[in-house]
């Protein structure tokens, strides 16, 4: 079966690809679910409506509640490699008048730089094929979406949870792509193998997907799968990984990436409480914010206390604002968060950021402005107190929609005892 979309041809995954489970079952899926004793737990304080079918049409919607993948009390910590594998047309004009060239956008330069007002395109860093397996006839297909960014991990680390999220605008208008076409991408880790097929579980139980945001021909579908990598990303280590024939259609308005998210274990590094959350929810002006809690936690008694907040998110958009992300403690004061390039009130800004400005994440194409997509580590460690037992996250808005795809962070814990 072959599917046409946006002038190139692409074989039906589902039904072609044999899935690369990658430690699904055995080894990986432990490792996956190592719950330390006295881990703190995740709460989400509202989790969407159920599945359902949308009467007149033939798709469905199927939101996931945001639920702990990984949590642990270890020393060591979280992290993330990804990037983007959408942008702006260079050779066209925005869609809209009195808008910035793409080619500042792509910088975070001017006004109206979001994805809406442009003509979009796959983002190819890499171009040439990939030779498809005998089981797919053979020969081969001529890549048509990939980046790369590096993962970067301390030496002596061991990996204990790795899952390679991916995601993008599964339809605009009345052009929706089919969850076969979605459901998987191809992966490179820094072994020397190659790209690796990779594909979300067969039953569709870690894929969320959103219909009918906006209206008419800027209808926008947006989904978000998932994969364990914990075994190759254990044997592979640090270094550059690659993604790419990531699936969306293209149109204004798209968007589309891939993160690496990461929880290693080193001796050399302070006890830590990490926790990795996923899901795919939609936060729109006239919904609830959405809001997790990660308690059970007990940070130190005394001293200083180091604390990471982590987040995958969808369709944010840069100069758009009127979105934000707030934290607060036990104790603490409820504090919006702002840094050197992402406003309290345009948060979701279409980043890819560490926590401070001079530990870029080494990526290539390295835009500033991901048109739609934001992969982020954040320090909260100023909102933290001595002694706190909770932290908690709320994703709101008052006008810019968007979906949070993932959510993780790691907190400081006491030792005095």
């Amino acid at each position: 079966m072959q599917l046409s979309t946006a002038g190139k041809t692409v074989r039906a995954r589902r039904t072609a690809r044999a899935i690369v489970a990658l430690g699904v079952a055995g080894a990986a899926a432990a490792s996956q679910f190592a719950f330390a004793p006295g881990s703190g737990a995740a709460t989400v304080e509202r989790t969407g409506p159920a599945h359902h079918l949308r009467d007149g049409t033939d798709w469905t919607e199927h939101p996931l509640p945001i639920k702990v993948r990984f949590k642990a009390d270890l020393h060591g910590s979280v992290t993330r490699a990804g990037n983007t594998l959408m942008t702006c047309e260079e050779n066209k004009p925005p869609v809209a008048a009195r808008v910035s060239p793409c080619r500042d956008a792509q910088q975070g330069i001017g006004h109206g730089i979001f994805n809406n007002n442009y003509d979009m395109r796959y983002v190819n860093q890499y171009p040439g094929s990939f030779k498809l397996p005998p089981a797919e006839g053979g020969g081969y297909e001529k890549l048509y979406s990939s980046s790369s960014s590096e993962l970067k991990i301390p030496a002596n680390s061991k990996v204990r949870f790795a899952r390679l999220y991916w995601g993008g605008t599964r339809g605009i208008g009345d052009t929706i792509l089919p969850l076969t076409q979605v459901d998987g991408v191809l992966f490179k880790a820094p072994d020397g193998h190659g790209y690796r097929e990779v594909n979300t579980n067969a039953s569709y139980k870690d894929m969320g997907w959103m219909t009918g945001i906006g209206e008419g021909n800027a209808r926008e579908h947006g989904y978000q799968a998932s994969a364990d990598v914990t075994d190759l990303v254990r044997n592979a280590g640090a270094g550059n990984y690659t993604v790419a024939d990531m699936d969306s259609v293209v149109k204004p308005h798209s968007w589309g990436g891939w993160s690496l998210v990461v929880a290693y274990e080193n001796c050399d590094m302070p006890l830590r409480h990490v926790e990795v959350s996923d899901g795919f929810q939609i936060e729109l002006p006239e919904s609830p914010p959405l809001k997790f809690t990660v308690d059970g936690l007990q940070t130190p008694q005394q001293g200083p206390i180091h604390a990471e907040l982590g987040f995958v998110a969808y369709d944010g958009d840069r100069t758009y604002g009127h979105d934000s992300v707030s934290v607060q403690s036990t104790t603490g004061p409820l504090t919006v968060l702002h840094t050197w390039d992402k406003p309290a009130d345009d948060f979701l800004d279409s980043t890819i950021e560490n926590q401070t400005r001079d530990n870029p994440v080494v990526r290539a194409p390295s835009y500033e402005n991901q048109l739609g997509y934001d992969s982020n580590i954040v320090d909260v460690s100023n909102v933290l107190r001595n002694g706190d037992s909770s932290i908690s996250f709320t994703f709101d808005t008052k006008s810019d929609g968007y979906q949070v795809g993932v959510v993780y962070s790691a907190v400081d814990l006491d030792q005095s005892s």
